[in-house]
């Protein structure tokens, strides 16, 4: 059993410890001994942290692994262009549907107006 001075040292120690990478989990090694003395809560408690903790580093570096901030910026500039591509796509449609309307107007335009010297004509 530790008396209470040595503990103190021993939380202040751990406490300034700086972590060398904190998104990388390091199981702490131990000696079973440790634990003794101490209700078994607090390993139960300790070790189900730990293992949350390790899950979520884990995790963390695989999204940090499969999306950077310029990949997404990669991605989003060619879903963009997809889309701009896409409206020019439609613009020139458009504009084909209007320059084939403007063409049938004139069409109809220039058969009424045969239409209208023939009736002219004949009249004369």
């Amino acid at each position: 059993m530790h008396n209470d001075s040595s503990q103190e040292s021993l939380i202040r120690k751990l406490m300034e410890e700086p972590l060398e990478n904190p998104l990388v989990f390091e199981h702490q090694e131990y000696d079973l001994a440790e634990w003794d003395n101490v209700p078994s809560i607090v390993p139960r408690y300790c070790i189900n942290l730990s293992k949350q903790m390790e899950a979520l580093v884990v995790h963390y570096s695989n999204r940090c692994e499969e999306q950077s901030t310029e990949s997404l910026k990669q991605e989003l500039l060619g879903n963009i262009g997809a889309v701009l591509d896409k409206l020019d796509l439609e613009r020139a449609d458009r504009g084909k549907e209007e320059f084939n309307l403007q063409v049938l107007i004139q069409k109809e335009r220039e058969e009424q107006l045969a239409f209208w010297k023939e009736l002219n004509e004949k009249r004369a």
